[in-house]
């Protein structure tokens, strides 16, 4: 910015894909710790409704030991702008779980829904098939 003026520079949507793709290769031919990136990689989903004066939470995880390389939400129902206005996200990150056999990696995505009609939060995510060496 100029004139000492202090903003927030928004990167285009074509240079954000292009980092996830460089990544993405650069994961697809590399080794850590005796795991072997596969070329394979593959899209998790989950959609959760969110009713009229409530909250409801998303999450798409991958499968045990794969890695996550790009993630997002989406939101869908909305019947006018002001139903769009009445919707807040409170969560929108990375996510690991843990349980006793396996480590998952995810998106979660959670929105609070004040408006009078009922929409629909989806988390999506890209991972990595990474399989034991």
């Amino acid at each position: 910015m100029h004139d000492g003026v202090k903003g927030v520079y928004l990167y285009p949507a074509y240079m954000i894909f292009t980092c996830s793709i460089v990544i993405a290769s650069i994961l697809v031919f590399a080794h850590f710790n005796d795991v072997v990136a596969q070329e394979s990689s593959y899209i998790v989903t989950e959609s959760v409704q969110v009713n009229p004066n409530s909250n409801a939470t998303a999450k798409a995880l991958c499968e045990n030991g794969d890695g996550l390389v790009s993630a997002g939400y989406s939101i869908s129902g909305f019947t006018s702008v002001q139903s769009a206005s009445d919707t807040m996200l409170y969560v929108n990150q990375p996510i690991r779980e843990k349980n006793t056999t396996a480590i998952f990696e995810g998106w979660e995505t959670g929105l609070l829904n004040n408006g009078n009609v009922t929409v629909t939060i989806t988390a999506q995510g890209l991972c990595l098939d990474l399989t034991p060496g």
